[in-house]
């Protein structure tokens, strides 16, 4: 039906080896590249820039706006979320997340969860919040 191969990697959101495997799926000369990664970095530009296939940056963007990119509104998400959990009944409610100094989503996750939580209209209990940089720890006190 479809006439095409779909290439998927995992470079664990570790740079170096984000870097080792955007060259190598370039070296092997695909038609595209979609890079959900992490942070994208001056490094991560080098290697997009040596060669001429399209590359659209997935969940993620650069600073400069050199590359497309989708997205979604990580704040909103979250705080969505959350008022769904609520709405089903749930008052202890947990969030897992990446680190916090993440500018693409990590902080802006962490934002709608806080935001939600503070309005203070439900019977929320706690929420925790779980991120690689923190550990486990409440979102805030009331």
């Amino acid at each position: 039906m479809y006439h095409y191969n779909i290439i998927l990697c995992n470079a664990d959101k570790r740079k170096e080896k984000e870097i080792r495997v955007i060259n190598t799926l370039l070296e092997k000369q695909v038609d595209g590249l979609l890079f959900m990664g992490g942070t994208v970095t001056d490094e991560h530009i080098q290697a997009f820039q040596t060669s001429a296939v399209p590359i659209v940056l997935c969940a993620t963007r650069d600073e400069k706006g050199s590359y497309p990119s989708v997205d979604i509104d990580h704040e909103q998400a979250a705080y969505d979320a959350v008022s769904t959990l609520v709405r089903h009944g749930h008052r202890e409610i947990a969030m897992i997340s990446g680190t916090l100094q993440d500018p693409a989503n990590g902080y802006a996750r962490f934002q709608g969860t806080r935001r939600r939580w503070r309005l203070r209209v439900s019977s929320i209990k706690k929420i925790w919040c779980e991120s690689a940089t923190t550990g486990m720890s409440p979102v805030s006190k009331r």
